[in-house]
This record gives structure tokens, C-alpha cells and sequence, in this order.
């Protein structure tokens, strides 16, 4: 009964346990029996980088043993140590990049003209933030973003010359005030009244409470015409509504009131809300029911 198979010489054998066959004492052959054999000068050069392997380990270890503090094989390149005491290496910097605010002459780049001075400088403020610039840099660039002309009356201004860019903005808000169009203001305001039965509600009611809040701050709107102003750009069916909600709780619309209390403008805003979204709410409803 055949018991074991081994391989004598490039060449199979079958023997008995008996007879225990002879054995390669050179180690496995590293090709099939009907395979081509190895090129020899393959095998001599195999054993040649393991000689040349060899001697440069037995090197190496000659020279770590007379210098046993040296650690690395080579120096760093950029003449820094990058290894920390305790043998490991060290994180290196990470740098950061800011974006540069666009240069003067860019496309898109910001450019005042002498026109809307007031929108330009706060659209200035904005796009300074953006990039990080304090105040001290907001005055020194700002006549670079100008006209030639412009730049250089600039120059010339009371706020350049003492560096103080809160000075600055208020010399070229009056010298070139005559060109600004501001927005919160009266003609405004009544151009908004006179849109308002086109206007989506709530689009109207955001846009008078903007201008309105400003016109009262500057004391050129008081707080009762504040709302009777309201009142004139609304439908008059929610008109008549708001002025019985307004009874009952005891506000006066006119000087000519009976009503001693002062009207709450945010509490008439909100009931005003309220009833476009209730009449937004039956509006749905009655198409669904329709269906």
C-alpha cells in the first residue's frame, strides 16, 4: 500500500514506509517536473543581491553599534530636527491660506462712482468683513476702489488725512450726498402704499415695518401715523376690521379719537397677519370642498 510521496532529484518516487526515500538535502526544487528548468545566471544573481544584502545588514550593524544614540539613517533635509526626545516624530505646521479681498480693475470687483454713497458704503463695511480688514486697512484701500477722479478728492478729505475711517465715511457721505438716493424715506414710504393692493400681504406689511421703523427713529413719522399710514394700503374690508379691533382695546387712530391710549404697532401687525393667513386658510378650504 502506497503510504507517502516524496521528491528525490526532480523526480517522483512512490516507496513503502518500509523504504523511506531519499530526500533533496538541498531543499525543495522550485519548478514543476515537466516544467523548463531555471535559467542558471538567474539563480547565481539571486544569490548574489542576498551576499551583497547580507554584508550591507552586518555594515549597518558595525555602525549602529558605535553610535548607538544615532536613530535615523539620514539627516533631515531642511535642516530642522523633525524628531521629538522621545524618538517620534513630529507633527509638522499646517498652514492656512485667507482669501485676498479682489484687487482694483478685477471683473465684479466694487467701484464707487459718486453714486448711491450711502448703499456703497455699507456694501464696503460688508465685503471688509468678509475679508478680515479693520478699520485702519478699510481707509487705506477704500480710494483704490474709487474712479481716478473720485480717488483723488479723496485723498484729500479731513478723514483720509487723520486716518479715522468713521471720519472718512461722513466726509464723502456729504460731498457727494446730492447723487445718494436714500431708501427709508417718506416718498418712499408712500410709493409703497400706493403698490400695496398689487403686493402679496405679508410682502407689504415687511416692507412698511422697515421703512416706518426707520422714518419714527428719525423722528420724521410719529407712532400714530405709523398706523394710520398702515391702514391706508390695506383692502377695506381688513381695513374695517382692524380699526373694530383696534376699538376694543381702546387705541385712538387720529388726534380726533375719543381713545386715550396710545395703538401698539406690533400688536396690529400681528392681527393683521393673522387674518391674511385665516383668509388664506378658508381660501383652501373652499377649493378643496369644491373638488
Amino acid at each position: 500500500m502506497i503510504t507517502r510521496v516524496s521528491r528525490v532529484d526532480d523526480a517522483s518516487c512512490y516507496t513503502s514506509s518500509s523504504e523511506p526515500a531519499e530526500v533533496n538535502k538541498k531543499g525543495p526544487i522550485p519548478w514543476r517536473k515537466n516544467g523548463p528548468k531555471p535559467d542558471k545566471s538567474i539563480a547565481q544573481s539571486y544569490q548574489t543581491t542576498l551576499s551583497s544584502n547580507l554584508q550591507l545588514n552586518q555594515y549597518s550593524n558595525i555602525i549602529q553599534s558605535q553610535n548607538p544614540k544615532n536613530n535615523t539613517t539620514m539627516p533631515p533635509t531642511n535642516g530642522s530636527n523633525t524628531s521629538s526626545s522621545n524618538g517620534h516624530l513630529d507633527t509638522p505646521p499646517s498652514h492656512y491660506y485667507e482669501a485676498t479681498m479682489p484687487h482694483p480693475g478685477q471683473p465684479g470687483v466694487m467701484q464707487f462712482n459718486g453714486e448711491n454713497v450711502t448703499e456703497f458704503l455699507d456694501e464696503w463695511n460688508i465685503e471688509c468683513e468678509d475679508f478680515d480688514l479693520n478699520d485702519a486697512k478699510r481707509y487705506t484701500h477704500f480710494p483704490n476702489y474709487c474712479t481716478h477722479e473720485i480717488k483723488e478728492t479723496v485723498k484729500l478729505l479731513p478723514g483720509y488725512i487723520a486716518k479715522n475711517w468713521a471720519t472718512l465715511q461722513s466726509d464723502v457721505k456729504k460731498l457727494y450726498w446730492s447723487q445718494d438716493k436714500p431708501k427709508n424715506t417718506m416718498a418712499t414710504l408712500n410709493k409703497l402704499i400706493k403698490e400695496a393692493p398689487r403686493m402679496d400681504l405679508n410682502m407689504y406689511i415687511l416692507k412698511y415695518t422697515s421703512i416706518s421703523e426707520a422714518l419714527v427713529a428719525t423722528h420724521s413719522l410719529s407712532a400714530l401715523d405709523r398706523v394710520a399710514r398702515l391702514l391706508d394700503g390695506l383692502s377695506e374690508e381688513l381695513r374695517c376690521k382692524v380699526i373694530r379691533h383696534c376699538t376694543k382695546q381702546g387705541w385712538k387712530l387720529s388726534t380726533q379719537d375719543s381713545s386715550t391710549k396710545d395703538p401698539e404697532y406690533e400688536a396690529i401687525k400681528t392681527f393683521i397677519l393673522m387674518e391674511a393667513q385665516t383668509n388664506q386658510t378658508m381660501a383652501v378650504y373652499d377649493d378643496e370642498c369644491s373638488l
